[in-house]
């Protein structure tokens, strides 16, 4: 009988719960894409000013990749659900101001 009520309150724990962690998870997750994606160096530096360069080459990415914003769209989104999830909450308690 023990083992059923632990159960019911875990499922219970995961209906309240559940949503801001996986928030959490997912902020997290955009955030270690993010800082851990490689950032490739600029292909021009002080030469590509007009007396030393004619033609300097702006086809190459200087700062971001693609993982740098598949990152930072993980984290946003988790913000944006994390929030979302905070404000339910307070709002299912009546005590929001």
């Amino acid at each position: 009988m023990a083992f059923q009520d632990r159960s019911k309150s875990m499922r219970s724990w995961w209906k309240r719960n559940g949503l801001v962690v996986a928030a959490s998870i997912t902020v997290v997750v955009g955030s270690v894409v993010y800082l851990l994606a490689p950032t490739p160096l600029p292909t021009f530096v002080w030469t590509a000013y007009a007396p030393l360069s004619s033609n300097p080459d702006y086809s190459q990415p200087t700062y971001f990749t693609d993982q740098h914003l598949i990152g930072a769209v993980l984290a946003v989104l988790g913000l944006i659900m994390l929030a979302g999830a905070v404000g339910f909450r307070l709002g299912l308690t009546k005590r929001a101001p």
